[in-house]
């Protein structure tokens, strides 16, 4: 199978990310300033991280699209390759933008302690949405209203069973008279011994991604313009 890679990688998605661009044109062409070099490599991977998940997306489509593409004896490892790397890199995506935050905000929390999702309810010094929760303001309100859906408690269970444990048990259709294929994970990635009602919300991997990816660009693009002020005050910009 022949594979094209994504050109022009760094400019392909400009158009999804206007606010993104915004904030990296405020940015001084050089750095004698720590924490603004500080800041601008974290802004710079925020959106680095989507665009290797569009990257391997990219390849993905090639390799399978459901019930369209012919399978190969390879194709769901190829699948759950590229699978992996996407959620990976989406997940990193939110990690990146909460240390960008950390920093507009001034939590003084270290990289080793930024993590986008919090699992417990009392308050903890340490913990990033711990401290975005004690500003309570629009942010505040942006982020625990989206984190709270159902499509991020499955982004978050998916991650953590990605890197514990495996992949998710995933079910494979074949298409009757055909050599193409259906691939999808269970309701509930953690559930290492789905049966066939645990696939009912079809979430098959092609299109997860597809959405997976909207939705973290969603709430990238939204958080910019509410950190902007404070962007430009701390960094006198």
């Amino acid at each position: 199978m022949d594979i094209t890679l994504l050109d022009d990688m760094q400019k392909h998605n400009n158009n999804d990310f206007p606010n993104w661009v915004k904030i990296q044109q405020l940015m001084p062409n050089s750095f004698s300033n720590t924490d603004l070099l500080d800041y601008d490599q974290s802004h710079t991977s925020t959106r680095s991280k989507v665009t290797f998940a569009d990257y391997h997306y990219h390849i993905l489509e090639q390799l399978y699209q459901p019930h369209v593409t012919e399978r190969e004896k390879n194709t769901v490892g190829w699948v759950r390759a590229e699978f992996h790397s996407i959620v990976m890199n989406l997940y990193s995506a939110l990690d990146s933008l909460a240390y960008e935050i950390n920093l507009a905000y001034n939590f003084g929390l270290r990289i080793n302690q930024i993590y986008i999702h919090h699992n417990h309810s009392t308050f903890v010094s340490d913990c990033f949405r711990c401290n975005l929760n004690n500003e309570n303001d629009s942010l505040t309100s942006l982020l625990n209203n989206e984190l709270n859906k159902s499509w991020f408690q499955t982004f978050n269970k998916l991650r953590n069973q990605i890197i514990h444990k495996n992949l998710p048990v995933i079910q494979i259709i074949l298409a009757t008279n055909t050599t193409t294929t259906k691939i999808k994970i269970p309701d509930d990635p953690s559930n290492t011994s789905p049966q066939i009602n645990d696939y009912s919300q079809d979430l098959e991997i092609n299109c997860y991604c597809k959405d997976l990816r909207n939705n973290v660009v969603k709430i990238i693009e939204q958080v910019y313009p509410l950190i902007e002020p404070k962007i430009k005050s701390k960094y006198c910009l």
